[in-house]
């Protein structure tokens, strides 16, 4: 039908994100370079903060119930998970290309309940917010 969709930026705070009208403007330039492009019209701009990592790995795995883990901490156990709550997020630090692998390793996960690579698991985050908070 003649309409096409460009993206993404990557913004990763509020005070950085120009206006959704430049923000249109950026990602157009950056398309040209790519693509021949001629006589746009923007039809719908969405933006938004992008979602990742500090260490733009993406993280998948069951969700960590800091207030209960915190408390087996105390007597020598693991984290707590929330039943049944998952997330994959961060695939945008390394492309959607990921997505599809990366649900490979969450329906594993669900189904036959296999481990979550240790370098993709919550854990990493977990681990590294309970080291912060102990040292406040």
């Amino acid at each position: 039908n003649g309409k096409i969709a460009i993206g993404a930026s990557h913004y990763l705070n509020e005070e950085e994100m120009p206006s959704q009208e430049q923000g249109a403007k950026e990602l157009v330039a950056l398309a040209k370079k790519s693509v021949r492009l001629e006589d746009i019209e923007v039809v719908d701009v969405f933006s938004g903060m992008r979602s990742g990592s500090n260490d733009y790995l993406p993280v998948l795995g069951s969700l960590i119930d800091s207030g209960k883990s915190l408390m087996n901490e105390e007597n020598g156990s693991s984290c707590v998970h929330f039943p049944r709550l998952y997330m994959i997020n961060g695939v945008g630090g390394y492309g959607f290309v990921l997505a599809p692998y990366l649900a490979e390793f969450m329906c594993a996960h669900i189904i036959d309940g296999n481990e979550i690579p240790e370098y993709l698991d919550l854990k990493r985050f977990y681990k590294r917010w309970r080291k912060k908070e102990s040292q406040r």
